[in-house]
């Protein structure tokens, strides 16, 4: 619990959200409170049934400061706070601006939702550590993403057979690291299932990388430069594999856990802002071939190229996703300079105003329950 802690009494010290909708009585200037997804799993049921909201011990500043805000007690249940969406939020202007270096995964989230930004980089709210998560959807990518790297390391030559063996030889170690109750009995079927899955993506990465003459140049490859930017903001960034085609071309690839669909269509629209920027980070003005390897649908997608073992998506150029985040950014600044944030996600267009053209990645967000998507989306 104490990274909870933690977390709750930076963003306190650091960066102060206020909520028009806060209370009942329409307080602006209550304090949000945040939710259930930043205390552990195990601890949450102690005070579920006496206020509606779930939380650690209650001698703890932290969980006193977390009651007081929501304005809950355990005469009082206020779970209709929790209920509603908070679309129109407040910080001091000016605001902390971005950071120095910002990550292509930190833009990403920048330009899809400013306040997904702000609790989880300058509020730094990123929910439980790693070792206390349950085994989940995450889990199961950092998983396959480390076996990946390790069967298919820089100068390696293997064919598909071989390199599932190699998997073979890996997967125990990684995955207990990572989710060492995968291997208690109760979960047999579940640890067959992932391991069948991820052996099967490395034997279709495999017979992509065999049949195109594909030499692989780096594996989880961090890359930073101050003089890399866009807007003014020094990028950095980790590759997951960068690859050469017989051509001499340079091919990046992000391995994606996820169902494929909603990665085709950020290719089809030209809005796959962190391969664009890993573009940006490998060779500057030069536009390198950029590909998602789907490790659940055991596929891979390549913008705008034909390549065997693959799906030829086409979209907009890296360079043109670039120009068009690039003014973004600015926007971005010049928001979060005037304190006036909004959760992207529960916004409606209002008539006549473009839409943003970087949505809202909801789905992989930690903080649905603090503006109330997850709440939406429940009832739907």
């Amino acid at each position: 619990g104490a990274s909870y802690h933690r977390g709750v009494r930076m963003a306190k010290e650091r960066v102060l959200f206020f909520n028009a909708l806060m209370d009942q009585s329409g307080n602006g200037e209550g304090a949000h409170p945040l939710h259930s997804e930043l205390i552990p799993e195990d601890e949450q049921s102690k005070w579920a049934a006496k206020t509606g909201i779930r939380l650690t011990e209650a001698k703890d500043q932290a969980v006193i400061d977390f009651l007081e805000g929501a304005g809950a007690t355990a005469e009082t249940p206020k779970q209709e706070l929790l209920n509603a969406f908070r679309v129109e939020w407040k910080i001091p202007a000016p605001g902390p601006g971005l950071r120095t270096p910002e990550s292509a995964s930190s833009l990403e989230q920048l330009l899809g939702c400013e306040l997904a930004y702000l609790l989880r980089y300058p509020a730094k709210l990123r929910g439980e550590d790693r070792e206390s998560v349950q085994y989940d959807e995450s889990t199961k990518g950092i998983i396959a993403h480390s076996v990946l790297a390790g069967v298919f390391e820089k100068g390696a030559t293997l064919s598909p057979v071989d390199a599932r063996k190699k998997a073979e030889t890996l997967f125990d170690g990684i995955a207990m690291d990572h989710a060492p109750l995968l291997f208690q009995k109760a979960q047999s079927g579940e640890l067959f299932a992932l391991k069948e899955r991820i052996f099967r993506a490395v034997e279709t990465y495999g017979a992509f990388i065999e049949e195109n003459q594909l030499q692989i140049d780096a594996a989880e490859m961090d890359v930073s430069s101050s003089q890399l930017q866009i807007a003014g903001v020094a990028l950095t960034g980790s590759i997951d594999h960068v690859l050469m085609d017989s051509k001499q071309r340079t091919v990046i690839v992000d391995h994606k856990w996820g169902k494929k669909g909603y990665k085709q269509k950020a290719l089809e629209q030209g809005t796959s802002l962190q391969l664009a920027l890993y573009s940006l980070l490998i060779s500057g003005d030069v536009n390198p071939v950029l590909a998602y390897h789907m490790i659940l649908a055991r596929d891979v997608l390549v913008l705008n190229e034909p390549y065997r073992r693959a799906r030829n998506v086409n979209g907009p150029k890296g360079t043109e996703v670039l120009a068009i985040a690039e003014r973004e950014v600015e926007k971005a600044k010049a928001i979060l300079a005037n304190g006036a944030i909004w959760a992207r996600g529960l916004m409606e267009e209002s008539e006549g105003e473009s839409p943003r053209p970087f949505e809202a990645p909801c789905r992989f967000c930690d903080y649905q329950k603090i503006c109330g998507k997850f709440f939406e989306v429940e009832e739907k």
